[in-house]
């Protein structure tokens, strides 16, 4: 199991048919799965009624903007990682090397063909630094804490769904 790590679908299928036995994330990284702006929501919610302070709970619109602005402040990161991406394919499988404007061309038509849902943008969006922008603007924003644990907790069954079939195919192929 490994990250698909800004890939766009040929490689990655690509990888995967030449290793059978080697499975790559539907999304960028493990940490891309904790991205779900109503499991941040409910974390929000649950602390600052705990508080019991008259703080304004967000409703789930705004908690989505968080997510949203925090994937267009990594626009020009994630256009950087799915380039690279391509590049370090073509190097391995062609020998070669691209220009860096067909690199952007490609990155860009990867990028644009995953679609603008959140999941579509979750495969290419570098997933620790989203997990940590959106950590951040969630702190400054409410002084709330998101922790792995506690995104894990509130996640929904279909938050989480891809990972947990992802980790069954592995299972199914033998890998421990």
């Amino acid at each position: 199991l490994r990250d698909r790590d800004g890939m766009p679908d040929n490689a990655r299928l690509h990888y995967q048919a030449q290793n059978p036995s080697q499975t790559i994330l539907e999304r960028d990284c493990l940490e891309s799965y904790l991205i779900s702006p109503t499991a941040i929501h409910e974390i929000i919610t649950r602390q600052l009624e705990a508080r019991a302070d008259g703080s304004l709970i967000p409703a789930l619109e705004e908690v989505a903007t968080i997510v949203d602005d925090a994937i267009e402040t990594l626009q020009d990161r994630t256009l950087d990682h799915v380039a690279n991406a391509i590049d370090l394919f073509e190097a391995r499988i062609n020998r070669s090397h691209l220009d860096a404007s067909t690199l952007n061309s490609r990155a860009r038509l990867a990028i644009s063909d995953a679609g603008s849902t959140l999941e579509g943008r979750l495969k290419f969006v570098p997933g620790k630094r989203l997990l940590a922008r959106c950590r951040e603007a969630v702190s400054d924003r409410f002084g709330v804490s998101l922790t792995d644990a506690l995104l894990i907790d509130y996640a929904s069954e279909d938050d989480l769904s891809a990972l947990v079939q992802t980790v069954r195919q592995c299972e199914g192929l033998g890998v421990p």
